[in-house]
């Protein structure tokens, strides 16, 4: 949900397969730069969260992989990437950086539906 307080927000999913890593564009927002991310951070800083946005595939992962629980379970890295964003200087004073995970059902009529996660990186003041 986007608050008055966002600046930015990047988004990765993973592709029409829904089986590959999402990742997160190289693109840095323009409202980003303006407020004073330098571009070496921002490579960093997209670097990471590409690190940590990869699905960890295990026995119980694959279990409930109609659950979504390959999605789910990049909840836990992704917010610890936050917290070492927020704290390490990586941003200019007063932004800061929070995850979201949305999922969406799509429709296929007769071919029954399908499920799209996308994962957001939202930067805020």
């Amino acid at each position: 949900m986007a608050l008055a307080s966002d600046i930015a927000t990047i988004s990765a999913d993973s592709g029409e397969s829904g089986l590959d890593h999402p990742s997160f564009g190289p693109a840095m927002p323009p409202e980003l730069a303006n407020a004073g991310v330098k571009a070496d951070a921002w490579n960093s800083i997209v670097r990471r969260a590409n690190d940590s946005v990869k699905f960890n595939w295990g026995v119980d992962t694959i279990l409930f992989f109609l659950c979504n629980a390959h999605n789910r379970k990049i909840g836990g890295p992704m917010k610890k990437f936050c917290d070492e964003v927020n704290g390490d200087g990586s941003l200019p004073a007063g932004i800061k950086v929070r995850y979201e995970m949305a999922t969406e059902t799509f429709d296929k009529g007769v071919n029954g539906s399908s499920m799209q996660s996308y994962h957001k990186v939202i930067f805020y003041q």
